[in-house]
């Protein structure tokens, strides 16, 4: 048997003892992605400075066209690591709205809970990396025609309208930090444009398998299978690299010498034909089949809906 791929091996739990309140806040959000980011390559998959603007125009089914182009900021564009911030943003405001209370587009969170919840380290240098992955999300400019809420309008926004950290304390330590979401986020939260998130997610070990989960979670959902070409997976993926590259890149994440076998990808697995340049994705039944027992509630919730 194949030994596991390190570059699919997921992150270990770096915080298995949670402070209570930190449990508790984990415990009572279920991840949510907006679905227009999901589909839409809005991020970087790049670990360097990213710098490039881009373009990206897609058809629609009754023939209409969406374009969306992404710019730069002083720090270049928001990458999909950055974007794990944005998620509990996200969540957290889903989850104070489906409790029925009112909700501000300002989000706060304890820098801390921020960090443990996005299953990263908690010393100084953490803090200053989140601090510009937030900068990164604020410069970012958006400017597309996305109907979010049922409102169809060219518009430009950052990925984030602004963050801030506030600091009350005569320690040095900073309380809050507030995440200030678009008018174009707000409008998709309130037309639950959202899809429900594994919770590992964050788990996952780099930028593009976090992108292709976001596809797959989009595109397959809960159909028994999801199949796409390999240039139209590049093209989705939102990836600079050249087509050869990209499928050289996704290729060396399976085990197997060519490349073919198959291999986990969180509630599904995905199998690789190289003779066909073609991804299949499939959707773990017993996923579906624990959420409907209640051992899965990010499942069950969204079957409800669906």
């Amino acid at each position: 048997m194949d030994e596991p791929n390190q570059r699919t091996k997921l992150k270990p739990i770096r915080h298995q003892q949670l402070d209570f309140f930190i449990a508790e806040i984990l415990d009572s959000v279920s991840l949510k992605s907006d679905r227009h980011s999901m589909e839409f390559p809005m991020f970087s998959l790049s670990k360097q400075k990213d710098s490039n603007e881009r373009t990206y125009r897609y058809e629609l089914d009754n023939g209409d066209f969406v374009e969306v182009r992404i710019s730069p900021g002083s720090k270049g564009i928001a990458t999909q690591d950055d974007k794990d911030f944005l998620i509990i943003a996200i969540s957290q405001y889903m989850a104070f709205r489906n409790k029925g209370l009112d909700v501000a587009k300002k989000i706060r969170v304890r820098p801390k809970e921020l960090l443990v919840a996005t299953n990263r380290y908690t010393g100084g240098r953490d803090y200053n990396l989140m601090a510009d992955a937030l900068e990164r999300m604020e410069g970012t400019r958006i400017r597309t025609n996305i109907s979010t809420g049922g409102i169809r309008q060219r518009e430009g926004f950052g990925i984030i309208d602004g963050w801030k950290i506030i600091q009350r304390s005569s320690d040095g330590k900073a309380d809050y930090i507030e995440i200030t979401l678009s008018d174009w986020m707000i409008r998709a939260l309130e037309g639950k444009e959202v899809l429900t998130l594994n919770p590992d997610y964050f788990r996952l070990p780099s930028g593009l398998i976090k992108r292709i989960y976001e596809l797959v979670r989009k595109h397959c959902g809960y159909q028994p299978m999801w199949e796409i070409g390999m240039d139209k997976l590049h093209f989705k993926s939102g990836s600079q690299a050249s087509l050869k590259r990209f499928r050289q890149t996704v290729r060396e994440l399976f085990p197997g010498r060519k490349g073919e076998g198959s291999l986990d990808l969180l509630e599904y697995t995905m199998s690789l034909d190289p003779s066909r340049d073609i991804i299949t994705f499939y959707r773990k039944p017993e996923f579906l089949l624990k959420s409907l027992t209640g051992e899965q509630p990010f499942l069950l919730e969204e079957v409800a809906e669906e």
